[in-house]
């Protein structure tokens, strides 16, 4: 049975509050100071994004071309980085950043030759603190490689499947149909967005290539005239964005339909595979505390 959204949350922050207290033994045993830290909002939405409907979201953000939520605007582009480990790495000399950064990556990152990814851990390699904390995630008998590789194989054949389903391809069609029944001009939900990304620019007199929600909110406070124009341009966004809603939720429900059908024959098929992959999907592993 599938995890609830906060049961999935809680598992992701659980695993990775584990790595973390792993990692910071272990940047010990090399003698380095490193504090276990979990950014608050990890896997979080701000909870006022996270409660509005679609269609109140729409009417907020469209396609964030021209628009775009207050809510998110008030976020900061680039959060201040409150990690704590940032201001002990920040007061080392550059040769202790260096064996720092071997410490905890296993390899010096700005070697051009440095690894990305080594022994299915996703973090670097094992040599360093990050990657070894990231192995003891995974189960004792890991799925191999070629597990791994062919569960993946398998979800992106689903994908194509349900693009090729005979009754998605109708459903697309009757989509496409009910967007230019509406005067839109364009056959797909990307062929909207470009839509309106040429409207904003059109009525704005701003550049395409300068077309950014943030831009515009800066341009309009040049004057009354430019105020006026984006909130034309936003006008248009909020109704192409709600049409476009309207249109794709008669065939939302079809495409649910049928990934849940396909996804059962997956299942089906797989099941001693995807036993073997599953631990490297969602790992929940107890913290060090005993919690």
């Amino acid at each position: 049975m599938p995890l609830a959204k906060d049961e999935l949350i809680a598992a992701n922050r659980g695993a990775e509050i584990f790595r973390q207290d792993l990692t910071a033994e272990c940047m010990a045993q090399k003698g380095f100071e490193y504090e276990g830290w979990v950014d608050p909002a990890f896997d979080l939405l701000p909870e006022e994004i996270a409660e509005l409907s679609p269609e109140e979201l729409l009417r907020l953000d469209g396609f964030q071309v021209s628009l775009l939520a207050e809510l998110e605007l008030n976020i900061p582009l680039e959060p201040p980085q409150s990690d704590p480990n940032i201001a002990q790495y920040d007061s080392l000399t550059e040769a202790g950043r260096k064996q720092w950064d071997v410490a905890y990556y296993g390899f010096d990152p700005s070697d051009p030759d440095a690894p990305e990814f080594i022994d299915n851990t996703g973090f670097g390699s094992t040599e360093g603190c990050l990657g070894l904390a990231a192995q003891s995630l995974l189960p004792d008998n890991p799925a191999t490689e070629a597990e791994l590789n062919a569960y993946f194989e398998l979800v992106n054949s689903v994908e194509e499947a349900i693009e090729a389903d005979t009754r998605v391809i109708a459903a697309d069609e009757a989509f496409s149909l009910c967007l230019r029944n509406a005067g839109y001009d364009a056959d797909s939900t990307d062929a909207m967005i470009q839509l309106t990304a040429q409207m904003a620019s059109a009525i704005t007199g701003v550049e395409l290539e300068l077309i950014d929600p943030v831009y515009l909110k800066e341009w309009a406070k040049e004057s009354s005239g430019n105020a006026k124009r984006l909130a034309e341009a936003q006008e248009f966004e909020g109704a192409a964005a709600l049409k476009t809603w309207a249109c794709l939720e008669r065939t939302e429900d079809l495409r649910v339909e049928v990934r849940a059908e396909l996804e059962q024959e997956l299942v089906d098929q797989n099941f001693e595979l995807l036993l073997a992959v599953k631990p490297h999907l969602i790992q929940n592993r107890p913290l060090l505390s005993g919690g």
